[in-house]
């Protein structure tokens, strides 16, 4: 006599398991979406700080240099932003309106705008 050994129950899920976890994964991905546009959004606004930064940085080093006489530091204010470089440069536009002069003796106050994919922040450099 030839036995059948009775199979055990066969592991699976079963159709309301698969249910439950469809509904937590559409929970997550609409709380997780609008989040990651956000993210993308404050990252674009960071790097246009980090440009105007950049510029306030560079527009103070060149106000130091022509203090010290040095003849390998930029000429004005306008030469100090153009040798800022920004990496991808294509996405980047830094400028800046001056107050007084174009020079480092009749500078008062220089408006920076940084640009990063189209969004824009501004600062301010002032002459100590």
């Amino acid at each position: 006599m030839i036995r059948k050994k009775l199979r055990k129950s066969q592991g699976g899920f079963t159709l309301i398991e698969i249910i439950a976890v469809l509904v937590i994964l559409g929970i997550l991905a609409a709380v997780a979406v609008p989040k990651y546009y956000d993210l993308q959004a404050e990252a674009k606004e960071k790097n246009a700080q980090a440009a105007v930064a950049a510029g306030q940085s560079a527009l103070s080093m060149g106000y130091a240099s022509s203090l010290l006489g040095s003849t390998n530091g930029p000429a004005k204010p306008s030469d100090a932003l153009s040798d800022v470089e920004l990496e991808p440069s294509a996405l980047y536009n830094l400028s800046g309106n001056y107050t007084g002069g174009d020079d480092w003796n009749t500078v008062t106050a220089v408006t920076i705008k940084g640009t990063y994919d189209s969004v824009t922040n501004t600062g301010t450099w002032t002459k100590p």
